[in-house]
């Protein structure tokens, strides 16, 4: 049975842990929040995503891979907000240019490949900055 309780804003999951009811997105920040992690070094942030990405790289079973591939996700959120950008209105900035693409899949690569000369829409990331 999948049921949650709903408590004060809080929820228990399926899982029996006590969850705060707030997105995704909000979790991730006000986890950075919390520690006091709120400014952007670009040094940092590389080292954070090389780590998690060889944390992929040398994965041999899926649940590794899939925490490397949701831990570079986190950082990827948290690195956005400390640059002052609204991560939900910049993610929907770039699936805008993402799905105005047209192109084919390479049989070879499985790389979809983008088609040369057709015009797309261009992220517009300037609307996604925080006042």
């Amino acid at each position: 049975m999948n049921e949650c309780v709903i408590v004060e804003n809080c929820f228990k999951n399926r899982y029996g842990v006590i969850m705060k009811k707030e997105s995704f997105v909000d979790s991730v920040i006000r986890w950075n929040d919390e520690r006091c992690l709120k400014d952007f070094n670009k040094g940092n942030e590389y080292y954070m995503l090389k780590e998690e990405l060889t944390e992929f790289v040398d994965a041999d079973i899926e649940h590794d891979m899939i925490d490397a591939l949701c831990d570079i996700i986190v950082v990827a959120v948290g690195s956005i907000n400390k640059l002052g950008y609204n991560v939900d209105v910049a993610m929907n900035e770039t699936l805008k240019e993402i799905h105005s693409r047209t192109g084919t899949i390479n049989n070879q690569t499985g790389k979809f490949e983008k088609d040369k000369n057709v015009k797309t829409y261009k992220a517009n990331y300037s609307v996604a900055e925080n006042d």
